[in-house]
This record gives C-alpha cells, sequence and structure tokens, in this order.
C-alpha cells in the first residue's frame, strides 16, 4: 500500500454503510482519501508500510537525529556526509529506538551539518489497527451519504439551506486515534 492511499477500502465503506457502492466510485474513493488524510494528519504520521525509505536528516547537536515515521520495522543504513562524500557507518557506533526513532551516536564525532544523515530504513505498519479504519469509515461516511449541497428546503415562505461542513472528529474517534498516537521521547 502506498502512503498517500485510503486507510480503508471502498468494500469496507460499503459494509460500513451497508449499501452498494461501486469499488470504482469517485465519490467513495475521494471521502475514503480525504478522511485517511485527515487521520493521518492527526497522528502526524503515514501509517502504512513503506520499506527502504531514506531520508536525509539534521543532527541534534551532531549525536542524535529522530526518524520521521514511526513506528521504526528496521534500519537498514546509516550514512553521514563529509566534504560531499556519504560514508556507511557500523551500526556499532549508534543505537536506534524503534519506538522513538530516535539514532544516537556511541562513539566518535559525526558530522552536525543540516542534511548530513541519511538513513535507510522500514517503517509502518503491515495491517491498520480497527480503531484507525473504524475513524475513516466514520468520517468517509458521513461524508459519502451527506453529500455537500441542499440539506434543508422549505415550499411556504421558500427557504433552502445548503451545507458544506468540515467534520471534526468525535471524542470517541479522538479516543480511537489517540490510542493510537505515537509519541516521542527527547
Amino acid at each position: 500500500m502506498a502512503a498517500d492511499e485510503p486507510l480503508a477500502t471502498v468494500g469496507d465503506l460499503a459494509a460500513f454503510l451497508q449499501e452498494q457502492i461501486p469499488p470504482d466510485d469517485p465519490s467513495a474513493l475521494l471521502y475514503l482519501r480525504l478522511a485517511s488524510g485527515q487521520v493521518r494528519d492527526y497522528l502526524g504520521q503515514h501509517l502504512t508500510k513503506v520499506d527502504d525509505d531514506a531520508v536525509e536528516l539534521d543532527p541534534y547537536e551532531s549525536r542524535v537525529v529522530f526518524l520521521p515515521e514511526l513506528p521504526i520495522v528496521s534500519v537498514s543504513q546509516v550514512e553521514t556526509l563529509s566534504d560531499g562524500v556519504w560514508t556507511v557507518r557500523d551500526p556499532a557506533e549508534y543505537t536506534v529506538s524503534k519506538r522513538t526513532g530516535r539514532i544516537r551516536v556511541l562513539t566518535g564525532g559525526w558530522p552536525c551539518s543540516d542534511g548530513s544523515w541519511r538513513v535507510t530504513y522500514t517503517h509502518g505498519l503491515d495491517v491498520i489497527p480497527d480503531g484507525i479504519v473504524s475513524v475513516v469509515l466514520s468520517v468517509a461516511g458521513d461524508g459519502y451519504s451527506t453529500p455537500v449541497g441542499v440539506d434543508n428546503e422549505r415550499i411556504g415562505q421558500r427557504s433552502i439551506k445548503y451545507t458544506a461542513r468540515a467534520r471534526e472528529f468525535s471524542d470517541v474517534e479522538l479516543a480511537a486515534l489517540d490510542s493510537h498516537r505515537l509519541g516521542r521521547i527527547g
């Protein structure tokens, strides 16, 4: 699954709403993508698994970097840039916290300029937890079943009310998402 693909399928949305939705329905796909983006933004993570993602990082006090995506599955390579040359570092020279995404130098001085560390790592989840999927389906389902348009119409004294609302997470949804929020320890 690509990092920007919806966190739930049209089939999931159809089952959630208990209605028939074609798998290529553009509205369903749009609402699932938007709801997934809202969840990713709230959690601050892409969530879906990405293998061998290479990122250039700015070290903190020349001894620490924080990987941007959690959870960490594995770190395959750490490199540092000095005089225009990337050097692969020995894993005995650093530690990796898979829980916090922190890489800390154990030995010697490493370059500390911006972008002088490059880390290749695998991160994300193979399976998106049900709590996250349920929030995506709830938000997408609300949008899909109540599209932008006429919300209320009255014939006498002619009154039409249009709706275009931004959906905020409910307390129950926030609790489900917060249980998957990955905190950093500095």
